[in-house]
Parts: C-alpha cells; sequence; structure tokens
C-alpha cells in the first residue's frame, strides 16, 4: 500500500491515488502515461510573438520580478512571474498554485515549459513548470520528453511526476520479472524494470514508426480495388492520374521505413487527394494497424466518412465515423471499437483528440485542410500512437507560410497532384464587380432550373461592426464586408422563389 511504501512523495498522493485508481506501488508504476510533450527545443523569448498560441515552448530564462494577486476569485491567488533573456521578456501565470513565489527568485536562471496564451494584449506562458539551471541531468518536468499522464483534483502533473520517478528509483528496478528468459530473447523483450523506465522517459524509439511494407502484387490490388470503387461511383472507366500513381510510390516508399512519414500531399479541390489518402489508410489497415482522418468540421468529416467508405469497400476495409453530434451510444460503440482494433480505419473532428480516444495500434494519420489545425492538436492525435510514431499525411489545397517553412527546412516532403483527373470539368474564373451582378444572378437562376446548385460564399457569419474612429487598429474586415446571415436574407428574396440555404461554422 502506498501508505506503507516507505515512499515519501508517494505516501502524499493516498487520496488523490484512489481517485484514479492506485492503492499500491505496483498500480502507481503502472500508471502510464496518456502522451507525451516533446520539451527540448530551447526557444529565445524574442522568437515567442511569432509561435502559434496554444504552442507548448522551452526557454532558458532568467526571473526578472515575482509577485502575487489576488484574482477575480477572492479565495483563488494568482502568481505572475516576469521572466527575461537576452532577446527580450515574457510573463508566467498560475492560477491557485500557492507556495511558487517561494520557489522563485529575482536572479534566479532557470529553464521554463508552458503553453503560450494571451492574457489581454499581453503574451504570457500559462501555468508553466520549471526547474533550476544546472540539473539538467536531473529534469522531469521541463527541457526532456515529458510524460503527460491523467490527473485529478489536488493532484498536479508535478508532484505525480516526482512520485512516480522515486517509485521507480527505488522499487521499480527490483520489479521481479513474469515472463521466462526464453520468450523474452525470442521475442527481443525487454525486461519489466526497463520498459517501465522506458515508458516514462521515452529517450529511444519514440521516434520510430512501426514500418508498413506493401509489396507490388497488394500495391496493384488497392490502386486496383480504388479505382473499382471510383468507377462504380462515377459510372464510368476510372484510372488514376500521373501525380496520384507517383503520390502514392512517394509514399509507398516512406511507410516502409522506421523513420515516420511527413509528407504534404498538395492539389485543388477535386484533384484526388482522398483516394491517395484512402490508399495510404487501407495499406495501414491490411498490415494490422489503424488509421485515422482527422477533419477540420463535422460536415467534412461525414462527406470523408462516406467517400472512404465507398473507396474502401472491395478492400474489407470498415470505416467508422467519431464526431462531437453524435449521440452518446453512437460515439460509446465507435470508441470501443477503435480502442478494441476492431475499427481499422476511423474519421473524426476535433472528437478523436480527446482523452478518451483509445487507439489499438495507430499506424498513420491523415490530417484534411492542415492549417485548420494547431501544431498541439495535431500532436495531440499523433502522441495517441503510444510507444511509436505514427506515418503523418497532411492533405490541403492551400498551403500556409508556417508550411512552407517546414519544406524549406526538410521537414516535410511534398507531392503535387496538378493533373486533375479524367472527365473534370474546366474551371472558368471571372471577377465582376458588386454592381454589376445581375448576369451572374440570371445565371444561378438557369442552373437551378436545370437542377444544378449554387454555392455563394461570404467572409463574414455576422456583419462587422463599424470601426471607431479613435480605433489603435484597423480592423481585419470593412464593415461593408458581406456577412452570411445578411446575404442569406437578401439572396431569397432577389432569387425567389428558389430556395437558399446557409451553411456557416457555428451551426
Amino acid at each position: 500500500m502506498l501508505n506503507r511504501s516507505g515512499l515519501g512523495a508517494a505516501n502524499l498522493l493516498q487520496r488523490a491515488g484512489r481517485r484514479l485508481g492506485f492503492l499500491t506501488v505496483r498500480e502507481l508504476l503502472f500508471h502510464l502515461p496518456r502522451r507525451y510533450d516533446d520539451l527540448r527545443e530551447m526557444r529565445k523569448l524574442g522568437d515567442l510573438p511569432f509561435v502559434e498560441e496554444g504552442t507548448v515552448v522551452s526557454a532558458r530564462v532568467r526571473v526578472a520580478d515575482v509577485r502575487v494577486e489576488p484574482s477575480f476569485r477572492r479565495r483563488i491567488q494568482r502568481t505572475i512571474a516576469e521572466f527575461e533573456d537576452e532577446t527580450g521578456s515574457i510573463e508566467a501565470t498560475w492560477f491557485g498554485r500557492r507556495c511558487i513565489e517561494r520557489r522563485l527568485f529575482p536572479g534566479a536562471d532557470i529553464i521554463v515549459s508552458g503553453k503560450l496564451k494571451h492574457f489581454g494584449r499581453r503574451l504570457t506562458l500559462d501555468n508553466p513548470d520549471f526547474q533550476p539551471v544546472g540539473a539538467e541531468g536531473e529534469m522531469l518536468h521541463v527541457g526532456r520528453i515529458v510524460p503527460i499522464y491523467r490527473l485529478t483534483a489536488g493532484l498536479t502533473a508535478a508532484r505525480l511526476r516526482i512520485a512516480i520517478r522515486e517509485a521507480l528509483d527505488r522499487a521499480g528496478i527490483h520489479y521481479a520479472e513474469y515472463l521466462p528468459a526464453s520468450i523474452r530473447a525470442e521475442q527481443s523483450l525487454e525486461g519489466i524494470a526497463r520498459a517501465l523506465e522506458d515508458a516514462r522517459r521515452r529517450q529511444r524509439g519514440r521516434d520510430s514508426a512501426r514500418p508498413i511494407a506493401v509489396d507490388e502484387g497488394s500495391d496493384a490490388g488497392l490502386r486496383g480495388s480504388l479505382t473499382g470503387s471510383l468507377g462504380r461511383k462515377l459510372a464510368r472507366d476510372v484510372a488514376l492520374t500521373v501525380d496520384q500513381d507517383r503520390a502514392i510510390g512517394a509514399i509507398r516508399d516512406d511507410l516502409a521505413r522506421a523513420t515516420p512519414m511527413l509528407r504534404l500531399l498538395q492539389g485543388d479541390v477535386g484533384s484526388g487527394k482522398t483516394a491517395v489518402a484512402a490508399w495510404a489508410l487501407a495499406a495501414a489497415a491490411r498490415s494490422g494497424l489503424q488509421g485515422a482522418l482527422l477533419a477540420p468540421t463535422d460536415l467534412l468529416a461525414r462527406q470523408h466518412h462516406a467517400t472512404l467508405a465507398t473507396l474502401l469497400e472491395d478492400v474489407g476495409v470498415p470505416v467508422e465515423l467519431l464526431t462531437g453530434s453524435q449521440t452518446a451510444a453512437a460515439a460509446r460503440r465507435s470508441l470501443e471499437l477503435v480502442k478494441s482494433g476492431q475499427a481499422p480505419v476511423v474519421v473524426g473532428t476535433h472528437a478523436l483528440i480527446q482523452e478518451r480516444v483509445e487507439f489499438a495500434a495507430l499506424g498513420v494519420v491523415v490530417i484534411d485542410e492542415q492549417h485548420r489545425f494547431g501544431v498541439e492538436q495535431r500532436g495531440q492525435l499523433e502522441a495517441k500512437a503510444g510507444g511509436h510514431a505514427p506515418h503523418v499525411l497532411l492533405m490541403t489545397a492551400t498551403p500556409i507560410p508556417r508550411t512552407l517553412g517546414q519544406v524549406l527546412y526538410a521537414d516535410l516532403e511534398v507531392s503535387d497532384l496538378r493533373t486533375p483527373p479524367e472527365g473534370r470539368i474546366p474551371i472558368r474564373t471571372g471577377i465582376r464587380h458588386p454592381d454589376n451582378l445581375r448576369s451572374t444572378w440570371e445565371r444561378v437562376r438557369d442552373e437551378a432550373a436545370l437542377g444544378h446548385r449554387t454555392f455563394v460564399v461570404v467572409p463574414l457569419i455576422d456583419e462587422a461592426e463599424p470601426a471607431a474612429e479613435d480605433a489603435a487598429e484597423p480592423t481585419i474586415f470593412d464593415s461593408s464586408a458581406p456577412a452570411a446571415e445578411a446575404e442569406s436574407v437578401r439572396l431569397r428574396e432577389l432569387l425567389a422563389p428558389l430556395r437558399v440555404g446557409m451553411v456557416h461554422g457555428r451551426m
């Protein structure tokens, strides 16, 4: 039992441990991380304004000031520290964390790791962890690959890491082996003590992926199944484009390596990115691993689910859906299938990165509209691959500056889909002044008479407020920019009796 273990830090966890389900030292040792945060890269404070908000960063800084203030809630104190280095300064804020001011003092050199957030107009580190400079070999909370555990009320991450570290040092190294030496040798398995240690440190092996080997026969079969499914859907013969063939070949080579794939698949809407992604997901499923496709909206996730279910039907790979709009029963069923490994491919929204989602063996992650997801969100899904990094395929029609930076610094391989699929209708682009749209709306009526639909895309959901004359900063949109709510009302009157619907991200 923890209260009789002789471990000082572990003895303090009795109440919290009961809520988390560990009452013995053995259960504490087997309380494994749910993900890992890589905090090894040290940033300069002057570079942080250019880092995406929500990113967890590390920096080597000097404490300039520490103060304690009352928060909006009277009983919860707020501790604020100011850090500086040779490039700039930043504030760190802790809410309800007592005794921080006793561990920090002006002039101390520390390594700090925390999430970047905006507090008003200031950039701040939210509830960061820190340790003194000079103890790099004993870092638990910063400056390394840090294990992230499931917590409960009254238990901080730092306190739990200290208790687990003590348990590993004093009890883990003596943990009795329960697998015969012959089996461990035959399966190339580590001893239980080393495995428990590696599960926390994750300094080696975390950067390796499970290789997915696809021989030429299986490759040809997968491509044939995809084109066959597409042909039935379109009621005509279909062949992959030259660019699709080339992209699949590059992905096949990437998957065969132990180095995790990180490839960007870019192409215009309708260029065939989903078919290429379907090949990668099917390859993972055929090898006994799982594939996940992350979409930014519920609508897009459902579209991908329907498309992939059709494309992978001939391959015999079922596709599950997991979104926030599902009923509790449907979500529970999907979660159970994903956890058990009976869902070889799952499509979802941000619901996929929730803590309750557990994969049996995640091997390939496909992220659509990659510019719509932050680095941390993508990392949360990738961390669900357990002891191995997953192969990652990013898809976009609109690369962003951060993507260009990754390409320039060789962090990201790129496959372009420039050749349009056979039978695709050519795109014509025209520019009209807002006062000269009469012919456009007549064309809309003509298309509706033929049973076709028209999409009108506007930059705002609600109308923008006019900028104040004394505004310090200009607004992004002019107050005259069209908004979805108002434009839908106007078009219902203009195009009556045609039906005009409205869709936006807050629905």
